[in-house]
């Protein structure tokens, strides 16, 4: 017989076709230290997760360029309240054609002024315009800035909920339509 003849087949060979090799055999025989490695990465990530939101900033500023010098002008050679701001959607009111119509939103613009970081509001109070109305005369949208100090527009959104909440609780028995 000839040397090659005599050699051993390699353990490849001598399992069933369907056994798994490689990368997935081992992953198969280690499961255990793979799930405990998820398990700790997931405690010591976890925490860091939940503060993302305040770390990160959602809006598309990119500090140094000439968005953002624009932003730092309008705050302070203008004194615009409205350098960051948020667009606050009323819906499910009545219209804003009448000033019988405008108190059910003066209720919900006096209480997002009163949050802590609201610099200014802007709405179909401030301007009459029908460019607040909504097409169906249901709605209407007021524009809120909001002070950088305070944290972004994404940070100021829970507080502006809870404002709208409270006024629509008060406003409601008087206004039911």
């Amino acid at each position: 017989m000839r040397a090659a003849e005599l050699r051993t087949p390699d353990r490849m060979s001598l399992l069933p076709p369907e056994a798994p090799s490689g990368l997935a055999s081992w992953v198969v025989r280690h499961r255990r230290w793979i799930v405990l490695a998820w398990m700790v990465m997931l405690a010591v990530l976890a925490p860091a997760a939940a503060r993302i939101d305040q770390v990160l900033d959602a809006g598309a500023r990119v500090e140094g360029s000439e968005s953002a010098a624009v932003d730092e002008m309008l705050r302070t050679r203008f004194a615009s309240p409205f350098a960051r701001y948020a667009v606050l959607v009323v819906s499910s009111v009545p219209g804003v054609v009448s000033d019988s119509d405008a108190i059910v939103l003066r209720g919900i613009v006096d209480a997002v002024r009163a949050v802590p970081g609201v610099t200014g509001t802007l709405s179909w109070l401030d301007a009459r315009d029908p460019l607040f109305a909504s097409g169906d005369g249901r709605g209407t949208f007021v524009i809120v800035g909001v002070d950088p100090a305070a944290g972004s527009a994404d940070a100021m959104v829970p507080r502006l909920r809870a404002s709208t909440a409270t006024a629509l609780e008060r406003i409601r028995p008087l206004h039911p339509e």
